[in-house]
């Protein structure tokens, strides 16, 4: 556990030695990949999506995923 403590002391030292707009982007990415975990964690915990990966996910909320090319293959997976 001290380990992790001294990990995550390491880690923000790193962070503060960025300059202020490398700080913003890299604080940027961390509250979209959190979101991006949650969502897909979430979903995954309620049932209710087992067909989307994390890289799908992470398009829906970035708006670049392409609804058009969606196959519904796994259609009688999900009604299950």
């Amino acid at each position: 556990m001290l380990d992790r403590i001294l990990d995550l002391a390491r880690i923000q030292n790193k962070i503060l030695s960025f300059n202020e707009v490398l700080r913003k982007q890299y604080f940027d990415y961390l509250i979209h990949e959190f979101g991006a975990l949650f969502t897909f964690h979430s979903n995954r915990i309620e049932g209710t999506n087992k067909t989307l990966t994390l890289n799908d996910i992470r398009k829906i909320l970035n708006n670049t995923y392409d609804f058009k090319r969606v196959k519904d293959k796994d259609k009688k997976k999900r009604d299950k």
